[in-house]
């Protein structure tokens, strides 16, 4: 019979368990020390962590972010981790994928294709990326067009002095000046000089004034100017004057005589200056 009842399940009845505990024992606490080694646990990364799920948490953004950061090459690195490291950059694949634009200055001073091209593929071979090969383009520009502009203010003074000091004479030698660089090297010399800034250059305009005042003298170029005496008819007409007894330069009580001094000493001047 002690069977039986054991089958239909009338035997010992299993005691339930008394309110308030739990049918599954309780999962024990995991505790940030317990799973933190001690020498680590007063670093600062983990001072801020509350809890298991916050490691985890800082734990998986922390991959994420050394997963995009970018490792600096050492010198045992090779071309190919220095390429790597310039593409991540943003160094195009090469220097024909620059999209830049040069500063007006540049292109007047001859800043040409192929001058262009060889920039960029040195821009390319130290690892700058478009923006760096913009911003260095535009610093150029700039240095050019300060330095344009402070020349040209030393050259208007330089220009100023040296026609105080050639006076009677400063057109007749600006314009021999003009007419030996277009001889000896015609409009591209000219427009090269005058878009560099050497046409306005006093020590240049020197030195061609006095180019052309040789080339003048052997024939080569006209070396006078419609309406300005040159040296020796400066000198035929000193020579006119004195001997013409009756010119208003003799006569002091002549009227105009003053004007005819002056006169004489502008033609003295251009004569033997």
């Amino acid at each position: 019979m002690a069977d039986e009842e054991n089958q239909n399940g009338q035997g010992d009845e299993v005691e339930a368990p008394s309110d308030g505990e739990s049918q599954e024992e309780a999962k024990p606490e995991i505790k940030l020390e317990d799973i933190i080694p001690e020498e680590y646990r007063q670093e600062k990364m983990f001072t801020a962590v509350k809890d298991v799920p916050s490691l985890v948490k800082n734990y998986v953004e922390a991959q994420k972010y050394i997963g995009g950061a970018v490792k600096m090459p050492t010198e045992e690195s090779t071309q190919d981790d220095w390429d790597k490291f310039y593409g991540k950059l943003g160094r195009p694949e090469s220097s024909e994928g620059y999209h830049v634009q040069s500063p007006e200055t540049l292109q007047e001073i001859g800043f040409d294709d192929g001058a262009r091209q060889q920039f960029l593929r040195g821009f390319h071979s130290a690892g700058l990326n478009n923006s760096q090969v913009q911003n260095v383009l535009n610093v150029i520009g700039q240095y050019v067009t300060d330095s344009y502009n402070s020349a040209s203010e030393g050259n208007a003074e330089g220009m100023n002095k040296l026609m105080e000091d050639w006076g009677e004479n400063s057109e007749l030698n600006t314009a021999l000046a003009q007419r030996a660089v277009s001889h000896l090297g015609g409009d591209d010399l000219k427009d090269r000089m005058d878009k560099s800034g050497l046409g306005n250059d006093p020590l240049m305009v020197g030195v061609f004034a006095k180019v052309g005042a040789m080339l003048a003298e052997d024939g080569v170029i006209v070396g006078s100017v419609e309406g300005v005496k040159t040296t020796d008819s400066a000198k035929e007409e000193i020579t006119r004057i004195l001997n013409d007894a009756t010119d208003a330069y003799h006569k002091s009580d002549k009227p105009g005589h003053e004007d005819r001094v002056k006169y004489m000493s502008k033609l003295y001047q251009l004569a033997y200056n």
